[in-house]
């Protein structure tokens, strides 16, 4: 009896070992293959730079006056749909806390109503983050 249990334990533990074997080389594998991948495209975008930097050049001297013009009013717009956007809701206290739960205990109490210490410290704790987040 205790032999059939020390050889399923160890079959086990096997078990384990290949599956956790085969999960680090395809990890590495996936690893290797996005790396080489990164660096072929970061040599790819320098050529791409350094062939057309002539170009841009030319470009950013000819379009700094539109550039300008084009930023004041896009910062106009901007201003009009702040204004326009409605304010967000936030949440009451008693919301806030009753998403919160303590963990600390097996019971899983709500911060809203805490049944144990633990729960009783974080929802101080809640309770002072969510005025410092969203004031009174």
């Amino acid at each position: 009896m205790r032999l059939k249990i020390i050889k399923s334990f160890f079959a086990a533990t096997l078990a384990l070992c290949i599956i956790y074997s085969s999960i680090r080389s395809a990890y590495h594998y996936v690893l290797a293959s996005t790396t080489t991948y990164v660096s072929e495209e970061t040599v790819v975008s320098e050529e791409i730079i350094q062939s057309n930097t002539l170009e841009t050049e030319e470009a950013l001297t000819e379009n700094t006056e539109e550039t300008e013009e084009a930023l004041t009013e896009s910062t106009e717009e901007t201003e009009e749909t702040l204004d326009e956007s409605p304010a967000e809701d936030k949440p009451t206290l008693s919301e806030y806390l009753s998403t919160l739960t303590c963990g600390g205990c097996g019971r899983n109490c709500s911060l809203l109503h805490p049944r144990c210490h633990n729960g009783n410290q974080k929802a101080s704790r809640a309770e002072s983050a969510y005025y410092e987040t969203y004031g009174e």
